[in-house]
């Protein structure tokens, strides 16, 4: 068994890659959980696909993180848009029918609200493979879903990362000794440096994201996300319980990060 790969202690240092498996690897157990939850017409929303898509979740995020540049931050963002969600809406699922639907959906909505720079919604919806319409309604409905709730502070970002690294058997938090206390030196990291590093994909040299940008890069491959739920408008959302030991209590469908203590390339039809 390989060793714990040893992380930062704070999630602008740490490598997007990473960021992005501890974040899959929380929806993975999400979707594994809530896949044995029976469907029903009333849970059905705008999220569902008519059957599981072909691509994994990490394949999918890393074509959207490749393409789009996104931002570690939105990535842990992600996390805290599903807990949002299912304090409002406790019967939605993120499940293999809704996670591709939904990840590319916050992202869309995460990136316009903590990004300065980001792509157009014609650009996202080629990356996730849906339309631009399809796209533009999904984002609408995720936003109305979360009450517009799309900001958060940096601090909450940083409990998440952490959370996130202390329940996953994979990682490990790098033990660092700083002359601040933990608050102080992420204030003064977050400031003192762009937290948009270079991406370990470059994405292709033709497409420069900009918030008037209106031309689709046609170097990206194209992307479809097949069985459109787009005439299903019942409301949908949950997460599974995880506790410190990363396991479910009770059959629970409910999980907030944020209530752990700081200490305890292409895409198919989706």
């Amino acid at each position: 068994m390989s060793p714990p790969i040893s992380v930062p202690p704070f999630f602008h240092q740490c490598d997007t890659s990473d960021v992005l498996s501890l974040v899959v690897g929380m929806m993975n157990r999400l979707i594994a959980h809530n896949d044995g939850i029976p469907l029903t017409h009333d849970n059905l929303t705008r999220f569902h696909s008519r059957a599981a898509p072909s691509i994994s979740v990490l394949d999918y995020l890393q074509r959207i993180v490749r393409y789009a540049s996104i931002e570690k931050s939105v990535l842990l963002l992600l996390l805290i848009y599903i807990d949002r969600i299912c304090e409002i809406h406790p019967s939605f699922t993120i499940s293999s029918l809704t996670s591709h639907r939904f990840l590319i959906s916050a992202i869309t909505a995460g990136s316009k609200a903590l990004s300065d720079i980001y792509c157009t919604n014609t650009h996202f919806a080629r990356v996730g493979g849906v339309s631009v319409q399809e796209l533009n309604l999904l984002e609408l409905e995720f936003c109305q879903m979360i009450n517009w709730r799309l900001s958060c502070s940096v601090e909450l970002l940083q409990q998440y990362y952490i959370n996130l690294v202390r329940t996953n058997p994979n990682f490990t938090l790098a033990t660092v000794t700083y002359d601040m206390s933990p608050a102080e030196q992420l204030s003064s990291s977050v400031s003192s440096q762009d937290s948009r590093e270079p991406h370990s994909t470059t994405p292709d040299p033709a497409f420069s994201p900009s918030r008037n940008a209106t031309s689709v890069n046609p170097s990206v491959p194209t992307s479809t996300i097949g069985g459109s739920g787009n005439s299903r408008k019942s409301t949908h959302s949950n997460l599974s319980h995880i506790t410190t030991s990363s396991s479910y209590t009770n059959g629970s469908t409910h999980s907030s990060m944020s209530g752990y203590s700081a200490e305890s390339e292409s895409a198919n039809s989706v």
